[in-house]
């Protein structure tokens, strides 16, 4: 992976979505993250020759002028307050999932990050009946036992640890994710080889269909709590959201 990216001096968490999982929730949190965070800006442009190219308009301005000022790429690093978010906007070459993913790992583990947030979602529509009644589409799994990030997630900020998926018709022997997850069990594998960096994976109930800007919304306001990033208090849609967004909003009091 090709880089104009130095190593960071600090030992700081980035934070990545797992592609291929379900709606794409993860890669639209980080978008939202981006565009509603003061100081939040492009740090560095990556190439693979796993993932098709992509130019296109500025996916995470707030207004149509800014939106025309600045191009976006396939896979664009940003920094957050403290932290670094890597976005990737294109699909993976048919064919070369696996090759990507060790291609990221590797990269990941040249630059030294101190922390993998690892974020994907989990189809709604087949949740326990125990996750049903939770109330809460959030979920978190480390792979530490003990780790003072385990600790605020569910201590200070009551969220609730990913329950043990019961599949057997999807999943095989060992799996901690299921399919809908996309590369998510694959990344975090690689990972967890080197016990010095902690994989935190947060993970949202979404239905497959639709546009999940509501879901994003949700995981990237959990993402400014988790991380103090500063992100404002009124949170705007990306200017690039806008129509896919209003066409698919539901109308909620109806059926509240």
């Amino acid at each position: 992976m090709l880089s104009n990216f130095t190593k960071p001096t600090a030992s700081v968490p980035l934070i990545l979505s797992a592609p291929l999982s379900i709606g794409n929730v993860g890669a639209l949190s980080i978008d939202m993250l981006v565009a509603n965070s003061s100081g939040a800006k492009r740090v560095a442009v990556l190439q693979s020759a796993f993932v098709a190219p992509l130019v296109c308009a500025d996916a995470v301005a707030l207004d149509a002028h800014s939106q025309q000022q600045h191009i976006a790429c396939a896979l664009e690093l940003y920094q957050v307050d403290n932290a670094f978010c890597l976005q990737m906007r294109s699909p993976i070459r048919k064919g070369h999932a696996a090759k990507f993913t060790n291609e990221l790992i590797a990269w990941i583990k040249e630059m030294g990050f101190s922390q993998v947030i690892l974020l994907t979602s989990f189809d709604m529509f087949k949740r326990t009946d125990t996750q049903i009644q939770s109330g809460s589409l959030l979920r978190f799994f480390s792979s530490l036992e003990a780790s003072s990030t385990r600790t605020k997630c569910e201590q200070k900020l009551g969220w609730t640890p990913l329950e043990p998926f019961n599949r057997p018709e999807e999943m095989k022997e060992g799996d901690l994710f299921p399919p809908e997850s996309g590369l998510c069990q694959k990344i975090y594998d690689g990972l967890v080889k080197d016990p010095a960096v902690e994989c935190l994976v947060l993970s949202w109930f979404a239905p497959a269909d639709g546009f999940h800007f509501q879901h994003a919304t949700g995981m990237a306001k959990a993402l400014n709590e988790l991380l103090d990033l500063g992100a404002n208090d009124a949170w705007k849609l990306p200017y690039s959201w806008h129509e896919a967004a209003l066409s698919s909003m539901t109308a909620t009091s109806l059926y509240t």
